[in-house]
């Protein structure tokens, strides 16, 4: 690893070849030139939660994680966490000491649509955070068809590569320092004759009505609550009389 930042990556699937294995590497070659990036290779040996002592593989991902700067993960779009993963983060959340407390941890899911992971998303920010990290997410609208990667195994989409950045620039950010937020899409001019397009932030809704408050030995203002309507009156009977 470089002499800058030390990030590890782990891919949330066992397969070589996995798309998400893919993926994490891929997000690898978007972090800064001084930053160096390995992925840890010992996620298919780690056991599931269990007490007595830690198993090697367990104390080989702890020593890992202490080392690092920050971290890096790579998911698929499940609506439960793969089994291996779900080990790996119990172990170091509840078993690990403080080897993610305060560290920063990127996590990056692999979609079909926009916002498909968000429960993959929801779940391992739940999961670090019981572990003290301070997580960035983001989930990418990638599929495994041909062409999603260049020769040189990068994000062949710039779009995508500018949607991940923000969250390696806050993985390699100095503790304590300030990220710039990313730069904000520029929205089309609409063409002539056509509805204009309205961003959240250039709706202006009217501001609410002032309450009038009395002046102070005036009579109070009543509330609606407050006033009493008189009672209708009762709807007078008229009897008939009879001729005599």
């Amino acid at each position: 690893m470089g002499s800058g930042m030390k990030i590890i990556g782990i891919a949330g699937s066992l397969r070589s070849g996995a798309y998400v294995r893919r993926l994490l590497e891929a997000s690898g070659h978007e972090l800064p030139a001084s930053a160096g990036f390995g992925i840890w290779e010992g996620l298919e040996e780690v056991p599931p939660f269990g007490d007595g002592p830690l198993p090697g593989p367990v104390e080989e991902l702890c020593r890992a994680l202490s080392a690092a700067d920050g971290v890096l993960i790579a998911a698929p779009a499940y609506s439960v966490l793969p089994p291996q993963l779900r080990h790996a983060l119990d172990w170091a959340s509840r078993r690990g000491g403080a080897v993610l407390v305060d560290k920063p941890v990127g996590v990056v899911t692999a979609c079909l649509r926009p916002y498909e992971a968000i429960w993959t998303q929801i779940e391992l920010r739940r999961v670090l955070g019981v572990a003290g990290a301070v997580v960035h997410g983001v989930d990418l609208p990638v599929s495994p068809a041909a062409g999603r990667f260049d020769e040189a195994g990068r994000i062949a989409d710039p779009e995508l590569r500018d949607r991940l950045r923000p969250v390696l620039r806050h993985l390699c950010a100095p503790q304590g320092a300030t990220v710039p937020p990313s730069a904000t899409r520029t929205v089309p001019a609409p063409a002539p004759g056509s509805a204009a397009v309205l961003s959240p932030a250039s709706v202006r809704l009217p501001a609410p009505a002032a309450r009038t408050v009395p002046a102070p030995g005036s009579a109070p203002i009543p509330s609606p609550a407050s006033v009493r309507l008189p009672a209708p009156a009762a709807p007078q009977v008229l009897a008939r009389t009879q001729a005599g």
